[in-house]
């Protein structure tokens, strides 16, 4: 993988660049959502109460704010997918110039 390879400083003043690290960040916050909804799927419902449908929607628009907080600060999926998105991108420039 070229992750690696990739500078940090990437260009991301222009439009495009900032238009594609903001698409980046929001596809890796409903990757996490989704990951939020399996991981929760997977504990059991137990208890005296049953969960009313306000409160599902509620946790599940808490879970998204999660997983949009995490996307730009704790979990790097976004920057890693802007990062080799840019990397493609050169690639490609660097290819039709040498054409």
């Amino acid at each position: 993988m070229y992750i690696g390879t990739v500078s940090s400083d990437l260009p991301s003043s222009s439009a495009e660049g900032r238009k594609l690290r903001k698409a980046c960040q929001e596809f890796a916050a409903i990757f996490l959502n989704y990951l939020f909804k399996a991981m929760k799927d997977t504990v059991p419902k137990v208890g005296i109460l049953k969960e009313s449908l306000g409160e599902e929607v509620y946790r599940d628009m808490w879970a998204y704010e999660v997983a949009k907080l995490a996307s730009r600060r704790g979990v790097r999926i976004g920057e890693i997918l802007y990062r080799e998105l840019k990397r493609i991108e050169v690639q490609g420039r660097m290819q039709e110039v040498g054409r």
